[in-house]
């Protein structure tokens, strides 16, 4: 978390599935939880060499909180209940083995600029 106490959601910038599915996060962050930066961006390169992260996490949102930092479907995982009840129900699907669900994120992540574009431009929040 920064200063604020935000947790940080790091995204592809170029993914159109990215940039609508932050969108979608964004709309429901009432509290403001959390704070937005395209992998691709300084303040991403920032965080990836203070913090020690691989960058080169291949197709992956990060979310980075508490001094710690999740994958993957993992991120996902701890980003929904944040956006309120009604999402908290989507974690019925963490009762699938991590390994499986990965299979899954990275199998949409292969795909998403083939089925949902990718931007001319990093779309930075």
């Amino acid at each position: 978390m920064d200063s604020k106490g935000r947790q940080i959601i790091l995204y592809d910038g170029y993914c159109n599935l990215c940039n609508a599915t932050l969108q979608f996060i964004i709309k429901r962050d009432k509290r403001k939880t959390f704070q937005y930066y395209a992998i691709q961006s300084e303040e991403a390169d920032l965080l990836f060499s203070t913090r020690f992260i691989d960058k080169n996490i291949p197709d992956s949102v990060i979310l980075l909180t508490e001094g710690q930092f999740y994958t993957k479907s993992e991120a996902i995982f701890k980003i929904l209940p944040q956006l309120g009840n009604g999402y908290r129900l989507l974690l019925v699907f963490k009762m699938f083995p991590t390994k499986l669900s990965n299979k899954i994120y990275d199998w949409i992540a292969s795909n998403r600029y083939k089925w949902f574009g990718k931007s001319d431009q990093c779309s930075a929040i």
